[in-house]
């Protein structure tokens, strides 16, 4: 396999797509965690109750890690007393969404109920002329 990279008529750069991971379970704690494989970028993240919290409410803090430090993105408090209950939040308010270096991490800081737990999935796209594996 070779990297190569695409031109803006590559089909790739216009596709959003999504990964996902859950996050709960300790308070305080990096979940969810991605790590772009080429210069990408982020628009939102779903959260939704997988398990039922203790708390009511908690507050989760979207972040980017890279070598310069960890950035807060967005912060969001979600009622945790129903399974299902979900939400879509955007990473920034910015037109354009969240750039990534290669490298960069995305990940999900739980807030203070210990007990739920949640499923997490990121929206992403490749930027343009980003490196792909052909």
């Amino acid at each position: 396999m070779t990297t190569k990279t695409q031109m803006y008529d590559y089909p790739g750069y216009n596709i959003r797509f999504g990964v996902g991971g859950d996050a709960g379970g300790a308070a305080t704690t990096a979940y969810a965690k991605f790590a772009a494989f080429t210069t990408m970028i982020a628009y939102s993240a779903s959260l939704n109750v997988a398990v039922v919290g203790t708390a009511g409410t908690s507050t989760w803090q979207f972040q980017q890690v890279n070598t310069s430090g960890t950035t807060t993105l967005a912060l969001f408090t979600l009622a945790t007393g129903t399974v299902g209950k979900g939400s879509n939040v955007a990473l920034s308010t910015a037109t354009g969404g969240i750039s990534l270096a290669q490298n960069d991490m995305l990940q999900l800081l739980s807030g203070g109920d210990v007990a739920a737990k949640l499923a997490v999935g990121w929206e992403l796209g490749l930027a343009q002329n980003a490196s792909v594996t052909v």
